[in-house]
């Protein structure tokens, strides 16, 4: 149980190849990579062990929004809540968060968002679908440069219950980007996002590759 601000980083999972870590952000294909990574050898921890002067920490970022809607669909679903969705825009619009699921990134990482390097999944270009470009980047932003070489597995082997989708569609449609309070409460993280995809886009359009010496937030 955490009980204090000073260990609230113990709160967060990661895994680690030497000095390379992952921290593990939930709803953001958490699940998915944490298997990988582990499969991998990568050591498990608690985030409140990272050397943020000798690390370099990565993770995975998405839409404000959607990442919203998911942590919110997770809750009703994982603790058998679908009596929520009987309440109305009005109620949806304004609620933040829910459980650990949806708390925005920068409520759970604070400044430290700045010492994180982010890889977008959910960005398209030059026709690959988001799976694909998330991949190269990790390859190329991380991988290659600590000489790992890794093969993805062709499909995600974990994907969304018949239920989560249906409820994901429904918040979608009845709450949307919700309301001001909401516009508000995510501000920052929305602004997060839009750099990293902006950084990413960047790079493509200018090098047509990913290679970087060093990732984005270390070095612009």
């Amino acid at each position: 149980m955490v009980t204090s601000i000073n260990n609230w980083w113990s709160a967060f999972d990661i895994y680690r190849y030497k000095n390379l870590v992952y921290l593990r952000t939930l709803k953001c294909a958490s699940t998915y990579y944490s298997k990988f990574f582990s499969e991998q050898g990568w050591q498990y921890n608690t985030a409140d062990t990272i050397d943020w002067d000798n690390d370099q920490v990565f993770s995975f970022i998405m839409d404000p929004y959607k990442r919203r809607l998911k942590g919110l669909t997770e809750f009703i679903v994982g603790n058998n809540k679908q009596e929520l969705l009987s309440q109305d825009r009005l109620f949806w619009g304004g609620v933040l968060y829910l459980d650990m699921h949806s708390i925005p990134y920068f409520t759970c990482y604070g400044e430290r968002v700045n010492d994180i390097d982010w890889i977008p999944l959910d960005i398209v270009l030059d026709n690959k679908d988001s799976r694909i470009v998330t991949e190269e980047l990790l390859s190329k932003m991380l991988f290659d440069r600590y000489q790992l070489q890794y093969t993805f597995p062709a499909k995600k082997e974990h994907t969304s219950s018949l239920e989560k989708i249906k409820i994901y569609k429904y918040l979608e449609e009845i709450i949307g980007h919700g309301n001001y309070a909401m516009h508000l409460g995510l501000t920052r993280d929305i602004e997060l996002y839009h750099q990293v995809v902006t950084r990413t886009c960047t790079w493509k359009l200018l090098t047509g590759s990913w290679d970087q010496d060093i990732s984005w937030k270390r070095k612009i």
